[in-house]
């Protein structure tokens, strides 16, 4: 296991889904993996996450822009995203309402959930302060789970991780059938894969992401 003197940043750029800033944030995690000085395999499983998160952010919808940087420290490395979210969901709403079930046939697979958290992350939220809950909260639709830390006056601030969703779909007791599709859909994701954690965090109107990575 490598082990980071200290803190290293990378330069902090702005991403969207305009592939000419995908391709230089790419660029940039490039450069900064060079300069960490790991072994061919890790330095390789940072660049597949990194690629991993910036497609994700292909996949959310126009008009979504955040800043991207990759920092070092002790034993492991984060891939950073962050950005003020305010997302009008209204023709999305429009389209799912024509489908058959009323629901977005399109998120599908494990990462596409994690855009679908990020860009409705409102309305879970007020999902979540309607049912009065202040422990986890799972979504129905999409198995995803998330924590509310709540002060005396109000919520201070909602996060999801990838592992403690692991552990719900492997010690739930919903119905088999519907874990066992987002069981399958986590074993065939790369993020999930690779990284050892991925966590999204959410405060008033400001959102992250951070896929983290031992080295």
């Amino acid at each position: 296991m490598s082990k980071i003197e200290g803190k290293l940043v990378s330069n902090s750029l702005k991403v969207s889904n305009d592939e000419r800033l995908i391709e230089a944030a790419m660029n940039e995690a490039e450069a900064f993996v060079g300069k960490l000085d790991l072994d061919s395999k890790k330095a390789l499983h940072i660049r597949l996450l990194t690629e991993e998160i910036l497609e994700m952010v292909k996949s959310m919808v126009k008009g979504y822009i955040a800043d991207f940087w990759i920092e070092a420290e002790n034993d492991e490395c984060r891939i950073c995203l962050e950005a003020k979210a305010d997302i009008n969901i209204e023709k999305e709403k429009m389209l799912m309402s024509a489908s058959s079930d009323g629901k977005n046939t399109l998120v599908k697979g494990f990462t596409a959930k994690i855009a679908q958290f990020i860009n409705h992350h409102k309305e879970y939220i007020s999902d979540m302060l309607n049912a009065g809950d202040e422990g986890f909260y799972y979504l129905p639709t999409d198995y995803l789970c998330v924590r509310q830390a709540s002060s005396f006056f109000a919520p201070t601030d909602i996060t999801w991780s990838m592992m403690e969703y692991r552990n719900y779909l492997y010690d739930s007791a919903a119905p088999a059938e519907e874990v066992e599709e987002a069981r399958d859909e986590l074993e065939k994701s790369i993020v999930a894969n690779i990284a050892d954690d991925v966590k999204v965090g959410v405060m008033g109107d400001k959102i992250s992401l951070v896929a983290i990575k031992k080295i």
